[in-house]
């Protein structure tokens, strides 16, 4: 019977480590409370992420905007998230002013993703709202 329940615990305990290795990225992403800004015909607008890395290992990550008028302009380069940690990242976005469509008065929306560079299937993808002046 002991024989029997450490059988048991063990087919457990390996479970459990093989669902943690699909694993994956966790982000949200918000707007701050500044306004956007123009420089040089180019509407900027900063962002907060909050990113957590949900794996065993540290993995290099990047963000991809998947709207092609939008164009990420910080951070610059992939950047490490270590194992099961979290980290804060600022993004700040850009619009060519001519590049808004016509119909648009307030809120351009657009999709973002977060992937992991060696393995661009594990990502995640979030949908926002880059706001106009």
């Amino acid at each position: 019977m002991k024989n029997l329940i450490k059988l048991l615990l063990l087919v457990i305990f390996f479970i459990g480590c093989s669902k943690r290795e699909d694993s994956k990225l966790l982000f949200n992403l918000n707007g701050t409370t500044e306004s956007p800004r123009e420089i040089s015909g180019i509407i900027k607008e900063d962002f907060i992420s909050f990113v957590q890395n949900t794996s065993l290992k540290d993995e290099k990550v990047f963000f991809r905007i998947l709207n092609k008028d939008i164009k990420i302009y910080e951070p610059k380069e992939p950047f490490f998230l270590k194992a099961n940690k979290s980290k804060k990242v600022k993004l700040v976005l850009g619009l060519e002013k001519k590049a808004i469509p016509l119909n648009e008065k307030e809120f351009l929306k657009f999709n973002i993703e977060l992937y992991i560079i060696n393995d661009e299937n594990r990502k995640e993808l979030k949908t926002n709202y880059f706001r106009l002046p």
